[in-house]
């Protein structure tokens, strides 16, 4: 998706070396933001995990999907937020 979208995973109140060991694990390749007071799952109002949250090119939550993401569902969010290839 090249420029068009930002993914930005963020923790919920986990040690950094356990959070950077997962990520090294995984191999992830996306920015991990820690959150050891859990104030983004508060403000965000997070009931579950894992949570993710798409936010248009205007700073608008537009969606909040609670449970894990396939493909086609994500899709579908992308190509309503205009950043579908």
């Amino acid at each position: 998706y090249g420029e068009r979208i930002t993914i930005l995973a963020v923790n919920n109140n986990e040690a950094e070396d356990t959070v950077r060991s997962f990520v090294k694990k995984t191999e992830l390749d996306l920015a991990v933001l820690l959150d050891p007071d859990a104030k983004v799952t508060g403000l965000y109002r997070v009931r579950g995990f894992p949570t993710t949250v798409f936010i248009d090119s205007e700073g608008v939550i537009r969606y909040q999907h609670l449970g894990l993401l396939n493909r086609s569902t994500l899709q579908g969010y992308l190509d309503d937020l205009g950043a579908s290839q």
